[in-house]
């Protein structure tokens, strides 16, 4: 009895020794099974940190952009208010310059040298007796000009004007009627300077109107 209970002692103990290295290969199948995957998370997740870095600095350029972008049109906007400023500012000059060129004519059309004062520049000479106005220009140089006619003068349009701050030409094209009734254009060329923020005659003369 006792050889045979030794040759069945023998099958199970090997049968268990087996079965205890099955276990045993198996926990480090899972183990490298799980330090892949483990390295295939750590791998994706690095890749979704540089891409979340990525887009935190596109979102970064696109704020500096739009920014600017609020920026230019605002300077563009304040450009455009300044532009039309100025604009506005140009045109009302030279209505003012027009109106005081109309006024010096119609103060030499009526022979009124008190409002010819007022409307010409500190070294304008007024001539009441001659019916003549004489401007100093640079040195001693002067031009006189005979005061005009306005029932044979009737100004046209404003042919160019230029105005800075202190200082102003106008051509002014003007219609002629002569005694025969013939009508011609010439061109009125006036100088204005700024004296006490207000427009002054300093310069005027006339083409002989082309027939």
């Amino acid at each position: 009895m006792r050889p045979k209970l030794a040759l069945l002692a023998c099958p199970l103990l090997f049968a268990a020794a087996c079965s205890d290295q099955e276990p045993a290969a198996g926990d480090e199948n899972n183990t490298d099974s799980l330090i892949k995957t483990n390295e295939s998370l750590t791998d994706q997740l690095e890749k979704e940190r540089n891409r979340t870095l990525e887009l935190e600095e596109e979102l970064a350029e696109l704020h500096e952009e739009n920014a600017e972008l609020k920026d230019d049109l605002l300077t563009s906007k304040q450009e455009t208010v300044d532009a039309e400023a100025a604009h506005r500012s140009t045109a009302d000059e030279a209505d003012q310059i027009e109106s005081r060129i109309r006024e010096a004519l119609t103060a030499m059309h009526e022979q009124n040298a008190e409002v010819l004062e007022g409307v010409t520049s500190e070294a304008t000479v007024i001539n009441e007796e001659e019916a003549m106005l004489t401007f100093q220009l640079e040195e001693d140089e002067t031009r006189s000009l005979h005061w005009v006619n306005l029932e044979r003068m009737n100004l046209v349009q404003v042919r160019e004007i230029d105005v800075n701050d202190d200082a102003a030409a106008v051509v002014i094209e003007f219609v002629h009627a002569a005694e025969e009734e013939i009508q011609s254009t010439g061109m009125l060329e006036a100088e204005l300077i700024r004296e006490e923020d207000e427009w002054k005659l300093q310069l005027m003369s006339y083409t002989q109107p082309q027939k």
